[in-house]
């Protein structure tokens, strides 16, 4: 599952570098889609903010990068386990 990190992290804005911009087709971040995978175990959601997916808006053309700036986690907590 995928989703918008926003919605649970709004201050999320991952610096992205040139070569995760060409790995979309894109030469800045104006056309493109940033989701994360969502991981599901045992009743708790966790983001993978570490790796965000680009996805760019027109060509559907997307990848999974790994951030190489920020201190951004690959299990953020969303919901703790029920």
């Amino acid at each position: 599952m995928v989703t918008d990190p926003t919605q649970f992290f709004p201050a999320y804005q991952p610096e992205l570098a040139p070569h995760h911009l060409s790995a979309v087709g894109v030469a800045d971040a104006t056309p493109l889609e940033l989701l994360c995978i969502a991981d599901l175990r045992d009743g708790a959601i966790h983001l993978n903010l570490a790796a965000p997916l680009l996805i760019h808006s027109d060509t559907r053309r997307g990848a999974q990068v790994i951030l190489e700036t920020g201190n951004h986690p690959t299990r953020a907590a969303v919901r703790p386990p029920t």
